[in-house]
């Protein structure tokens, strides 16, 4: 179903994003931007290169409420869509999660296909100035090693792992898409890509409500805040509003509170950072889970906050 020799992105972990050419098909498939720019940050990787990091920024002074991204429903990828335009071939995979107990894994799951599929389409898909403009090293729990995760605290590491098993499950399911045609069997056996496009629908896909997960391009580009300058609608047509939650001056990054808990553990967990600006982290005693349960605790209602209270 794919072209086998179309130029695809390349997902090596050394290869430039190219965010320019990003930007101005943005513009070409309807995204406005209003009041602020993409803007590059770059820091020390800590192993003699350097990280590259984009992010919308203000240009200009914006009043609360204002309009500051506008994202077509046609760019949008949604898995609610997905699932039905590819039903015959995720019908299999998604019976096999929903036997595995992952029925809420698979939006995720839908999304992970679509973006496999327009990696194998190369230059010729919709979204290859999108894919070229992603990240191509993450350091969530997906990427890490089992080595990693010894070095993580408890709880941190149980996230983590948690997300490497969905990944590896994600992977097993993919061979029942790979017998319908609709994935190639070089995609599906390249352990490289197959981690990278885990990581992107991981990373830049939110909940939209239960059992629709959208990755809505450009949109992706803002980073998390725990008290976020952006928050987010949907208009009646589809469309993704993103307005300012206040008076923001120029100059200032815009962020949006990524979907699930601020707990530090689970963000860098999912998204590989932690975020110094959460008040609070979750009990990490795993060791005591089943004395803590008895109680009517879990790691996630017991709060240990940073002015050392404890919820």
């Amino acid at each position: 179903l794919h072209s086998s020799v179309a130029s695809v992105v390349s997902v090596g972990e050394d290869a430039a994003r190219d965010v320019e050419s990003m930007d101005m098909w943005a513009t070409n498939v309807g995204i406005q931007r209003d009041g602020c720019d993409l803007t590059a940050t770059y820091e020390d990787d800590g192993y003699g290169g350097m990280t590259e990091d984009w992010s919308l920024v203000t240009s200009q002074p914006i009043s609360s409420g204002s309009p500051v991204l506008f994202v077509p429903a046609d760019a949008i990828l949604s898995s609610g869509i997905i699932r039905n335009e590819l039903y015959t071939f995720l019908s299999s995979a998604e019976a096999s999660l929903t036997d595995l107990g992952m029925e809420k894994d698979i939006p995720l799951f839908a999304l992970f296909v679509k973006v496999l599929a327009e990696y194998e389409r190369g230059e010729m898909s919709s979204y290859y100035y999108w894919l070229n403009s992603l990240p191509r090293k993450f350091n969530n729990g997906a990427a890490m090693t089992y080595s990693c995760f010894e070095c993580l605290l408890p709880y941190a590491a149980q996230l983590a792992e948690t997300e490497r098993n969905t990944f590896s499950k994600f992977r097993e399911a993919l061979d029942m898409v790979l017998v319908t045609g609709f994935i190639d069997k070089k995609t599906r056996s390249n352990m490289n890509v197959l981690k990278w496009a885990f990581n992107v629908v991981a990373t830049r896909s939110f909940v939209v409500w239960e059992g629709e997960r959208m990755i809505v391009p450009m949109g992706d580009f803002f980073n998390h805040g725990t008290e976020p300058e952006v928050t987010i609608d949907h208009d009646e047509d589809g469309n993704c509003v993103f307005y300012s939650a206040s008076d923001i001056p120029a100059g200032y990054p815009l962020r949006i509170k990524y979907s699930g808990p601020s707990d530090p553990s689970a963000l860098l967990a999912k998204y590989g950072f932690l975020d110094e600006q959460a008040l609070g982290t979750f009990c990490k005693m795993m060791n005591m889970q089943t004395e803590m349960i008895d109680l009517g605790l879990t790691a996630s209602n017991m709060l240990f906050y940073s002015n050392g209270e404890i919820a």
